[in-house]
């Protein structure tokens, strides 16, 4: 990977070898605490089957102090909004600067090595395609693109550095710095230790000057995980908190057929990740006591179906590939990976089953029970009417239309729908609905002025 990979390594096991602890993160937290910081917490496995964390060395009350950490001891991040530029800034400041190097060698030998997180920016297609979900795959390929352009950008003046080191230091950046502390974007000893949790019991704050806080928002028993709130309202989608931050939220039983940020209806490639509700009720549509509302849930109904159909493995396989996987580690990325689309999957047949259960005549739209996500798109039929009271007028006229057109039309409305739940701007945003339609307009135009002849 380098010679700055190789003097970290080398520092690594200098730090590793000197701890009484033969422990990393304990020799970080002893030169944390040498330094002028306090830490009341320790690493360790809450429990045998659990992530490793850091859990309370004693009670503490809500409002207290979990870690006092000097603004000297973090690692201020330039670069802009790109990671990979301020990546490659923090690997130039290492590379180039040895008193810089030697004043963090603690804080360097903590950092999880290359194989030890899932780094985005490096998936090859291969294991992209695990995925099965296309908007995914492209969405990561986006981010490989960054790190692959500030790559070539500096690789010239910057003759020590690789792809492969740039790409793994872009990941740490994108899941261990903080945004905006004291006005910066920060990497923070100790405070990087805590896992997510989407009903976290400490928050991040500073004291205005000299240190970075850690502190309880309610009350935390003695060897009680310690957690933050990475991104409020975001992680508990599984493919957001798997592409952000490289790792799949436990899936309790409430939680555990979550659609994916991708297959909720506001999904939008321009921003892909941002908060939803804690649930799915508003986004699958239940409702089938007018015509509007069951033309609404066809479409969605033929939505979803389309994309289930669309992973091509069944349940089955997943889970022996999920289970089989071991060793090595590709094969724990490829575990991660199906895991999810197994999620997934779970989730997208879980909102297809309660649309069902509040249309009970939904199934026979698309022939025999499995028959809808088996045959996507064959929604395409006249939709029966729900109740016994007599049909409206629009009722009546959608009846007559041929079967092709009741599933376009369920589309349109949902598309209505969509406009409704989070407005035409953000909408109107996205590249794919601005660019045809800017197109169209200006074809409208020219033909109209007489400078386009239409045939």
């Amino acid at each position: 990977m380098g010679r700055l990979l190789a003097t970290i390594s080398a520092l690594v096991a200098l730090i590793a070898c000197s701890s009484a602890e033969g422990s990393a993160e304990q020799a970080l937290l002893d030169w944390l605490e040498a330094g002028g910081g306090q830490v009341h917490f320790r690493v360790g496995r809450p429990c045998a089957a659990c992530e490793r964390g850091a859990l309370a060395s004693r009670a503490f009350a809500a409002g207290e102090e979990l870690a006092r950490i000097p603004v000297a001891a973090s690692v201020v991040l330039r670069g802009g909004d790109s990671l990979a530029e301020a990546a490659f800034r923090l690997l130039d400041q290492l590379h180039s600067n040895a008193s810089f190097r030697r004043a963090f060698a603690p804080f360097l030998a903590a950092m999880p090595a290359a194989g030890d997180v899932l780094a985005v920016e490096a998936l090859p297609d291969g294991e992209l395609a695990e995925l099965q979900t296309p908007a995914l795959e492209r969405l990561a390929r986006s981010k490989r693109r960054e790190a692959q352009a500030v790559y070539s950008r500096h690789k010239q003046a910057a003759a020590w550095l690789s792809l492969p080191e740039l790409q793994h230091m872009t990941s740490l950046v994108r899941t261990r710095s903080f945004a905006k502390l004291l006005g910066r974007r920060r990497l923070v000893p100790a405070f990087d230790m805590l896992n997510h949790h989407e009903d976290a019991n400490a928050r991040v704050a500073d004291d205005g000057s000299a240190f970075l806080l850690l502190v309880a928002t309610r009350p935390i028993a003695a060897g009680e995980e310690l957690t933050l709130q990475y991104k409020a309202g975001v992680l508990h989608r599984p493919d957001a908190s798997l592409l952000l931050y490289g790792f799949l939220p436990p899936a309790p039983e409430s939680s555990a057929t979550l659609l994916s940020a991708v297959d909720l209806p506001s999904f939008m490639a321009a921003n892909p990740f941002k908060p939803s509700d804690a649930t799915d009720d508003r986004s699958v549509p239940t409702a089938a006591d007018s015509w509007a509302a069951r033309l609404v849930m066809l479409g969605e109904y033929d939505r979803l179906s389309r994309a289930l159909a669309a992973m091509p493995t069944s349940a089955e396989q997943d889970k022996a590939l999920a289970e089989g996987a071991a060793g090595g580690t590709a094969e724990w990325r490829r575990r991660l990976l199906v895991q999810f689309r197994l999620h997934r999957k779970r989730a997208l047949r879980a909102a297809l089953a309660r649309m069902e259960a509040a249309w009970a005549q939904l199934p026979a739209l698309c022939g025999p029970p499995g028959g809808c996500a088996a045959h996507a798109g064959s929604l395409a039929v006249r939709p029966a009417v729900a109740s016994s009271a007599p049909a409206s007028p629009v009722e009546a006229a959608l009846g007559l239309l041929p079967p092709a057109l009741l599933t376009p039309l369920g589309s349109a409305v949902l598309w209505g729908w969509k406009v409704r739940q989070i407005g035409a701007a953000p909408l109107l945003a996205q590249p794919d609905i601005l660019v045809p339609l800017v197109c169209g307009g200006a074809m409208l135009f020219m033909a109209k002025r007489g400078g386009l002849r239409m045939r």
